[in-house]
């Protein structure tokens, strides 16, 4: 939002520039600027978000520094911009981004421009017909959307690693996470994740290992969030 207020001349009072994905009403420059920082910004906090929901350890409130440590390797924290070379990752954020952002967002504008001006619409405005197609579009984009949440997902619990001795994606071993504590019942597999001897190598790696272990449905688990925030997120 403070990027949308002083880069992109948006109202910091229109509830419109407070979503996550919702582009300011602003030019064509201005919305690839905003995809930009946008994917600047969200990669690490995917990161950060999807380790800390899936580690055994405590983090605790008041120590970033210390939840730092166990969430990322040595590497990582050495070379933090190293994260944005997450195999995969950033394709996924990419794409993911590139068809909330400018996809969905200019299908509303050509469909729904009273959607997309400043000014809350008005009724009369609206045409019936189009916002059903456009509602319609909104729903087979879960379909899109939902497996590339999955990937991501997959892919930013991979923590990266320099050393020669393990494979570039591979958690370090030893002098990570000493003297940390866990959850009750951590010593039980709560949340299964890949071994790290056989990682993803990438976006495609990723939805082929997912398909043929798995199962394409595994590529649809959650698809009805993907579909919950992908409605609220299409008309605000």
């Amino acid at each position: 939002m403070l990027f949308s207020v002083v880069f992109l001349d948006a109202s910091a009072s229109n509830p419109r520039n407070h979503g996550v994905y919702n582009a300011p009403a602003t030019s064509a420059l201005g919305v690839i600027a905003y995809s930009i920082f946008l994917m600047f910004i969200s990669l690490p906090a995917v990161i950060l978000t999807y380790r800390s929901i899936t580690t055994p350890h405590r983090l605790p409130y008041l120590k970033p520094s210390y939840s730092l440590r166990i969430l990322l390797t040595p590497t990582e924290r050495r070379r933090p911009w190293i994260l944005y070379l997450t195999p995969g990752l950033l394709a996924a954020e990419i794409l993911h981004i590139a068809y909330v952002v400018l996809g969905l967002r200019t299908l509303r504008h050509l469909l729904l421009p009273s959607l997309s001006g400043p000014e809350p619409p008005r009724s009369e405005d609206i045409s019936t017909s189009k916002l059903i197609i456009y509602f319609v579009f909104v729903l087979l984009s879960t379909g899109i959307l939902c497996p590339l949440e999955v990937i991501a997902t997959r892919l930013a619990v991979q923590r990266n690693h320099a050393s020669s001795e393990y494979n570039s994606v591979n958690q370090e071993e030893e002098g990570d996470v000493d003297n940390v504590a866990d959850y009750y019942g951590a010593d039980e597999d709560v949340i299964g994740l890949r071994s790290e001897k056989d990682p993803y190598l990438g976006l495609v790696d990723c939805a082929k290992k997912i398909v043929v272990e798995e199962g394409w449905r595994a590529l649809y688990r959650g698809w009805w969030i993907t579909l919950l925030f992908g409605s609220f997120g299409a008309f605000s």
